[in-house]
């Protein structure tokens, strides 16, 4: 009966605990507590799609799509990408994401530096049929978290932004 009772007062006390207003309190943390709000969650989001998708075979989203690129890209941003996808010949002739046209990812790793707390950059580096590639993202908080603000390639190639946004030649 004593052990009954001992079991009774335990199971008790864990589910108060569990639903302890206190304990409510320190697992309900700020949005930007939360590792799915930081920089590197939108990125990483990102190249999940080339790391699903099977070899010979299309990339899983369409970031031209303005629904699709509302969940990684900054309004100014998403603008300029889907007024280049309407073209008739697009400034943007390969994967931005992976620098080619035809990609091989099997892993990607992150480097983030925070610039502020409203800006980030976030490094992607990986092997790309065996290439070495690293992609470089500005990200900023917006209203709807953070958003890739431009994205930069080695060897100072420029950035999507300024490829979009240039003069028509």
């Amino acid at each position: 009966m004593r052990l009954v009772a001992l079991l009774t007062v335990l199971v008790a006390g864990a589910v108060s605990l569990a639903f302890s207003p206190a304990l409510a309190q320190t697992q309900a943390k700020p949005a930007s507590a939360s590792p799915a709000q930081a920089p590197e969650a939108v990125v990483r989001a990102l190249y999940q799609h080339y790391l699903d998708t099977k070899t010979d075979s299309i990339v899983a989203f369409d970031y031209t799509d303005p629904e699709v690129a509302k969940a990684y890209f900054d309004p100014s941003l998403i603008k300029l990408i889907v007024a280049d996808a309407k073209r008739d010949t697009t400034r943007l002739d390969f994967d931005p994401f992976v620098d080619a046209q035809e990609f091989e990812i099997r892993s990607v790793s992150y480097e983030t530096k925070m610039s502020s707390q409203r800006e980030a950059m976030v490094t992607a580096s990986f092997d790309n049929f065996d290439q070495a590639t690293v992609v470089t993202y500005k990200l900023g908080r917006t209203s709807s978290g953070w958003r890739i603000t431009d994205v930069l390639w080695a060897g100072g190639r420029g950035t999507l932004r300024k490829l979009l946004s240039s003069p028509t030649s």
